[in-house]
């Protein structure tokens, strides 16, 4: 019974999170569209430029603290006598953590703009939005604290509302005449509006009481570094493909390449939504994690596969909506979605591996299937 339980904790959790993972990307999808359709793909390919170098930077320096944030706050939730105590000094810690690492890497992106002006095509309007994009990325930690909380309603509304921002800010600027700039703010007010609202949500439930743990941090930074390790060679090859596309070849491409991506994890969200949700339950279980994560993947399967299967043999048919000019993008979704399964295995293993405390194998796997796959990338990319 206990097993069902923390089953059907998930599937809860999993409801609200997936809605707003499914909120997310469609608004995506359709903010994107309407973009594309008022402004070409050229817009598009510029503001993905953008998300991915502020993206590649947040990803090396982060060192992967929230995903250790993940397992302290079922951890804590899920044992501790005093929870909210125990999870507080955890959150407080990774997110002044984030802050310093986010502010180093923001002046890191403002100082190329300013010693190397155009490098790469890059202007310093699109290096300055990217080193705010970064900076604000120090909210992620209250998100992170929410979703492992199993607090997802509230993460919902957030989502809601900053999706509302978005649309009306970004479209009114760019329908005024601020071009690119315009839809930039409205993608700025997304992620500022929503991480201000979960941090808001997160100390109403375990007060606004900031405080740094140097050895809390050596916990977090000890239980994510070897997920972050090989994820950093995976995030290098995901967003060094929108930033030398965009170099190399054209904003036009950029975009088709960006959309196909996102299409992709419209679908791979169905598994990684539930099977991310894992983490923080296994670790406050002390027995059953087999069986638990096992029942939770078979049924992130069966609703994720039909919608893949689906969308990969008519790939057209949702990269038209976006223009013709865009609809060059079919055969990376096919691909991304070929891998769908293997995805979602990986992500439920790296769960089920992170309540063991099995950080080695976590670390030697994700180098086994991240490599390869970056290697290849430069070897199939003209």
């Amino acid at each position: 019974m206990k097993e069902q339980g923390q089953v059907g904790r998930v599937v809860s959790g999993a409801f609200w999170l997936y809605f707003s993972s499914i909120l997310s990307n469609l608004q995506g999808f359709f903010f994107w569209m309407i973009i594309s359709r008022l402004g070409g793909g050229e817009v598009v390919g510029i503001l993905s430029v953008i998300v991915g170098l502020s993206s590649l930077v947040g990803g090396i320096i982060n060192l992967g603290v929230n995903t250790g944030l993940s397992k302290f706050t079922g951890f804590c939730l899920g044992r501790e006598e005093d929870p909210k105590k125990c999870a507080s000094e955890y959150l407080w810690t990774a997110s002044i953590f984030s802050l310093f690492v986010n502010g180093i890497g923001s002046m890191f992106i403002l100082a190329v703009g300013y010693f190397f002006p155009g490098s790469f095509g890059y202007s310093k309007s699109m290096l300055l939005f990217s080193a705010i994009f970064n900076l604000i990325g120090f909210l992620g930690s209250f998100s992170s604290f929410l979703q492992s909380a199993l607090q997802t309603k509230r993460f919902f509304v957030s989502v809601v509302t900053s999706v509302i921002a978005k649309f009306i800010v970004g479209i009114a600027l760019f329908e005024l005449g601020f071009g690119w700039k315009g839809v930039a703010v409205g993608y700025m007010m997304n992620s500022l509006l929503q991480g201000s609202m979960n941090m808001f949500q997160s100390a109403r439930i375990i007060g606004f009481k900031p405080s740094f743990n140097s050895e809390k941090l050596k916990e977090l930074l000890r239980a994510g570094i070897p997920s972050w390790a090989p994820g950093l060679i995976s995030t290098i090859g995901q967003w060094l493909g929108v930033l030398i596309l965009y170099g190399s070849i054209g904003s036009l491409e950029t975009g088709a390449y960006y959309i196909a991506s996102q299409l992709a994890n419209v679908v791979l969200m169905i598994s990684n939504t539930m099977n991310g949700l894992l983490l923080p339950v296994l670790s406050g279980l002390s027995d059953g994690r087999k069986r638990v994560g096992a029942k939770v993947f078979r049924l992130s399967l069966a609703l994720m596969m039909p919608i893949s299967v689906y969308v990969m043999f008519y790939p057209k048919l949702f990269l038209d909506l976006f223009g013709e000019n865009l609809s060059s993008g079919w055969m990376p979704l096919m691909i991304l979605l070929l891998s769908s399964p293997l995805v979602a295995y990986s992500s439920f293993t790296t769960s089920l591996f992170y309540a063991y405390g099995k950080y080695g194998i976590i670390f030697w796997g994700g180098l086994f299937t991240n490599v390869p796959r970056v290697v290849l990338y430069f070897m199939l990319t003209p």
